[in-house]
């Protein structure tokens, strides 16, 4: 995705520049999400604990998809270059109840409910280019590559109650095309990505927290990969 962008922006410094001279834009868009990021060992660990290997796959088949919500402002230094600022929020949830759990490995079972809810929260600086197709075109192509701090929250709750939080610097890459309905007002689709690695995490049971550095296949992925739609607005 971050290569798409690096493609994309060479090929936007070189064609048509918008046929509006704008100051500013202001976008707001919402996403369906997907993490990319492998769910093996969580799986593991769901039936290490004594969940049924279908139950496990199914509850993080359902956590991997989530929706996001992106707010972003720029100023526009050139028609077609700006810079500004993006923030990011990702949401994804699984629940399943009356799920099976063979705890000891004795044959003895148990009924649990599992509940797990997921939190990604992104701002930082970011750079932005647009062009039109021609002087003409209510259509417009878009870029954008953000990169700041990216805040990770996990809540799960069954016999106990954890949540585990974490940071990292993430990066955020987009593009889009933009249909301009009048003047100053456009809607459009996209196509992001976000990136980060959390190798620090803080968990917390409501009694106690304690805080460890995770190596190796243990550390946290967050990569998911966004499609939206959105409003902008331009002045």
């Amino acid at each position: 995705m971050t290569r798409l962008f690096f493609i994309l922006s060479l090929i936007m410094t070189t064609v048509y520049a918008s046929a509006q001279e704008y100051k500013w834009r202001f976008g707001l868009s919402g996403s369906a999400s997907y993490v990319t990021a492998s769910s093996k060992e969580a799986e593991r660990s769901l039936i290490d604990a004594g969940m049924a290997s279908k139950d496990a796959k199914d509850f993080y088949k359902t956590l991997k998809w989530g929706q996001s919500l992106d707010i972003d402002a720029h100023y526009l230094f050139q028609a077609n270059m700006g810079v500004g600022l993006k923030y990011h929020l990702f949401t994804s949830s699984s629940k399943k109840n009356n799920l099976a759990f063979d705890t000891d490995g004795d044959g003895y079972i148990e009924m649990l409910n599992i509940d797990e809810r997921m939190y990604y929260n992104f701002i930082g600086p970011s750079f932005y280019m647009q062009t039109r197709f021609n002087s003409e075109s209510p259509f417009q192509l878009t870029a954008q590559i953000a990169i700041g701090y990216l805040h990770y929250r996990d809540e799960a709750r069954s016999i106990y109650n954890i949540v585990a939080t974490g940071g990292t610097i993430g990066m955020n890459s987009e593009i889009g095309i933009e249909y301009f309905c009048s003047k100053n007002i456009s809607i459009g689709a996209t196509l992001s990505s976000m990136v980060g690695t959390i190798g620090k995490v803080t968990l917390n049971d409501g009694y106690q927290s304690q805080s460890g550095k995770l190596s190796g296949d243990n550390k946290i992925n967050l990569a998911h990969l966004n499609l939206g739609l959105g409003i902008r607005f331009y002045k």
